[in-house]
């Protein structure tokens, strides 16, 4: 997760994450916010920052392969505006980090 935050009730995704997700990798603007978030939220899972989402995700895949994990999403829950000049351009690089990485 990561990017610019926009406003919004976290209640229901941060519920979904404690009980779906062993990990999440943060990256961007928001980082820091989001910790704080999943932290009082009382998330069980592991918590790791990152810069940027070509150092999420790699990250990301280690943790998938450590916690014998099937699957690495990429839910940004936020605008791309803090990295990318639009979603299409995060989504794009994205698909060219995990096509290298496969």
């Amino acid at each position: 997760a990561g990017g610019r935050a926009k406003r919004g009730e976290p209640g229901a995704w941060l519920e979904a994450l404690g009980q779906k997700a062993a990990a999440v990798v943060l990256f961007g603007e928001a980082q820091s916010t989001f910790r704080e978030l999943l932290g009082s939220a009382g998330y069980p899972g592991v918590i790791e920052q990152q810069e940027h989402l070509d150092q999420a995700l790699p990250l990301a895949r280690r943790l998938a392969e450590q916690l014998n994990c099937q699957a690495v999403l990429l839910s940004p829950a936020c605008a791309s505006f803090d990295q990318y000049r639009d979603f299409e351009v995060r989504g794009d690089h994205f698909r060219q980090l995990v096509e290298a990485m496969a």
